[in-house]
Order: structure tokens, then sequence, then C-alpha cells
């Protein structure tokens, strides 16, 4: 059995606008690259994106501005919609009780970002980012803990085509 080692580290990036965000994120840009598909790298793609974000996330439209306009990058918008994502199959095995959790990131350790962060995009909120200013898990300010893991079942759908739904979460399938 091999060993393997990771790093995390924690970071305070405030609403963003500063520059630690986008300091953070430039560095990150390697790896977000692989999880675009080829559609999101199409105007097409890119204005379906920003539809589903309108649509099903209107209130985080400023904060994606802010972000997106820190970025020296064409598809940054798009790819911080998180609608244009490769579908993926890795998920987090959790377990919980007596208000203690304990989770397992299955990705493989190149793909964790690794990063604990704490934000005020819209409100105060603190858990392990993933895809530039997502969450994985966290918790905000009133103390409302969430956590994602992998439920669904092997079937991955084209993101972009069903406008009803959500497709903003990592991993959604």
């Amino acid at each position: 059995m091999s060993q393997q080692q990771k790093t995390f580290r924690a970071i305070e990036v405030g609403d963003g606008s500063d520059g630690r965000w986008a300091t953070h994120t430039q560095a990150l840009w390697p790896l977000a690259e692989g999880w675009m598909t080829e559609e999101s790298r199409t105007s097409e793609g890119a204005d379906r994106a920003q539809r589903l974000f309108e649509a099903h996330m209107p209130e985080l439209l400023p904060v994606l501005d802010r972000l997106a306009g820190q970025l020296d990058r064409p598809e940054a918008k798009t790819f911080l919609t998180l609608a244009t994502l490769r579908p993926f199959f890795s998920g987090c095995t959790q377990i919980g009780g007596s208000g203690n959790l304990l989770r397992n990131y299955d990705f493989s350790p190149d793909e964790c970002e690794g990063t604990i962060v704490s934000s005020h995009f819209l409100r105060p909120v603190i858990g392990m980012q993933d895809a530039a200013w997502g969450l994985l898990d966290g918790m905000n300010d009133a103390g409302l803990a969430v956590s994602l893991t992998f439920g669904g079942r092997f079937a991955p759908r084209p993101r972009l085509r069903h406008p009803h739904r959500p497709a903003l979460l990592v991993g959604d399938v």
C-alpha cells in the first residue's frame, strides 16, 4: 500500500473584492481548466451557463461578476457558474452521530483543492472549498452546517440541457 500526503491550507478571502480570492484562484486554474467541457468553451455554452445561473441563483449574480472580473481569463465567468463542468463520479463517504461528522474525501489527492476558506461573498461562511468558490461542506454564521456527498447513481446527464433543474453543484449527477 502506497502512502500519499496532502497539505491543507486555510485562507480568509473576505467578500472577494480585495484580490486575495483572485490570487488563490489563479493558482488553481490549471486544475480548473481540466474540469471544463468543450461546450463550455463556446459562446453558446457560455450563454446557456449564464442563463442557468441567472435562473437558479440570481442572488449570486453580483458576486459572480465581481469574482470573474478579477480573473484574467475569458472563460472564467462560465467556469464559475459551475454549470459547465465535466461529470465525474467521485464523492465523499460520511458517517455521523451525536453531533459529529466523519468524512473521507474520495478524490485523488491531486484533485482535492485542500483549502479551508472563510469568506463572506453574501454572508460569512467557512468550509472546504472546491472549484474556486464552491464548498464541499461548511457552516454559515447562523450555524447552518451542510455537507455534500455522492448519493446518486452513475448516470450522467447533459448538464446544460435541463433548464428546470439546477446544475450548479460540483459532482451533481
